[in-house]
């Protein structure tokens, strides 16, 4: 077993890594999943620096290498904790799920539900590579300020969400909405074959996962709900079950929530945004950009091109 020394050596050596200026303005579970894939890359020259006199020359490989992730974990959950507290805290307001259930709950309970959740489901490799998109749309307010223009407009997307799936919220609410869609949304991503895996096929395995049709994609979420839905006690099984069809295919069920469509857009964007990138004069922002890209490929992601066709038009209309 190591000592605390050794701790705090291999401790050292994670925050030098962290330090890596590339990583200035990256969130810390971006910066996790280059860690490791630095790892990954320089395998064995990491196990030969560790095992020499300097680090651990008397501890087995197999040792050091759990030395490392524990340490790399412990990092960037001191990081996690403060964006996960200001999501919950901060850029969402719960009030909605009062007016969904129309009950008077105080919302500090939906919050501590909701931070018990995140701090359960981050112990998984899986989640821990595919949430972070959800977590950059939050933070930087990008479904906030495309409801409220989607609201004024009051076109085809929010006549969906209206009339179609019978939501009456404000914009405000419906962002919030989506945004708690997308954080339970992403149980569709849990793969249960990951945690006996190695870490080259964990890496290999994650995104989308493919099923032989919808039947086994129902049955496999049916599965996971039942696990995850004892820890939110408030909200209604229903409700996440809904946020799981951010995962289907709007070719194949024309009838998905307006919601879950917008989810599963968003999440899209989540993965290639990137914040604070100066537009040059003249150049188109990343947002109609990504969004003229997606109307090309809708088929082939399962998006609704009406609601592409839209948030394109916001986009250019905003200069965002």
């Amino acid at each position: 077993m190591y000592s605390e020394v050794d701790k705090q050596k291999m401790t050292a050596f994670i925050k030098r890594l962290m330090l890596n200026p590339c990583f200035i303005n990256e969130t810390p579970l971006h910066i996790e999943e280059n860690i490791i894939l630095f790892f990954m890359q320089n395998y064995n020259a990491l196990q030969t620096t560790f095992s020499s006199g300097e680090f651990f020359p008397n501890l087995k490989w197999e040792i050091i290498y759990n030395l490392f992730f524990t340490c790399l974990a412990e990092e960037i959950n001191r990081q996690l904790d403060k964006t996960i507290e200001k999501i919950v805290f901060k850029y969402i307001n719960f009030q909605f799920m009062n007016n969904i259930l129309n009950r008077q709950i105080e919302t500090i309970k939906f919050r501590e539900d909701m931070l018990n959740y995140l701090k359960i489901i981050l112990e998984r490799f899986d989640i821990r590579r595919t949430i972070d998109p959800v977590f950059k749309i939050i933070t930087h307010s990008i479904i906030d300020k495309y409801a409220q223009q989607i609201y004024e407009k009051k076109s085809y997307t929010a006549r969906e969400i209206e009339r179609v799936e019978g939501l009456k919220l404000s914009p405000e609410h419906i962002a919030d909405f989506i945004k708690v869609d997308m954080l339970f949304g992403v149980l569709g991503f849990i793969r249960n074959d990951v945690d006996a895996a190695n870490l080259q096929h964990k890496m290999a395995s994650l995104g989308e996962m493919k099923f032989s049709n919808l039947q086994a994609q129902i049955s496999h979420y049916k599965k996971i709900l039942d696990i995850y839905d004892q820890v939110v006690p408030l909200f209604p099984r229903n409700f996440m079950d809904k946020s799981l069809k951010m995962h289907f295919n709007f070719q194949d069920d024309p009838f998905l929530p307006a919601t879950s469509r917008l989810a599963k857009i968003f999440y899209a964007f989540g993965k290639h945004y990137k914040a604070n990138i100066k537009i040059d004069k003249g150049a188109e922002t990343f947002g109609k950009s990504f969004f003229q890209i997606q109307r090309r490929n809708y088929k082939f992601y399962g998006f609704d091109n009406n609601v592409l066709d839209e948030l394109y038009r916001i986009s250019a209309e905003n200069y965002w």
